[in-house]
């Protein structure tokens, strides 16, 4: 019988499964400072100079990615927008309501340019194929 198993057993006695747990629980406990000492040895030979960057260019590009896809913060400059908002106001806009710009400056795809092409390509004619029941009375086939 092994004595190394997690699990109890119904033939085991309690000093065998104690001594059961307490393998597997050193065995993970050595394991686990045994991926520690590994991950400390790697981090002794990275550069910091070059680990101080890495967290610097990855923390620019998740904001320009924030900032370009999903919201970005803005200051009233003028008085135009009164009296909703006031000059030096803080706002943040919400990108995702008029649909991200994927090529900047160029190419902005909308929900409902989405939706339009989802609509398109589920009309059974797109596909070749006929319906045999009625369609619905507003043609767009469930799509709202």
């Amino acid at each position: 019988m092994k004595t190394d198993t997690w699990y109890p057993r119904r033939h085991m006695s309690w000093q065998q499964w104690e001594l059961a747990v307490q393998s597997v629980t050193e065995r993970a406990l050595t394991w686990r400072k045994r991926r520690r000492i590994v991950k400390k040895e790697k981090q002794k030979k990275k550069n910091p100079v070059l680990d101080w960057l890495d967290a610097i260019l990855s923390a620019v590009v998740i904001v320009l990615l924030i900032n370009q896809y999903l919201l970005q913060a803005y200051q009233i400059p003028s008085e135009s927008m009164k009296p909703s908002l006031l000059i030096s106001d803080r706002i943040f806009v919400n990108k995702l309501v008029y649909g991200p710009e994927l090529v900047p400056g160029m190419l902005k795809v909308t929900a409902d340019e989405v939706l339009e092409v989802a609509r398109d390509l589920l009309r059974p004619e797109a596909w070749g194929v006929g319906l045999l029941g009625p369609v619905d009375e507003t043609g767009d086939y469930g799509l709202g």
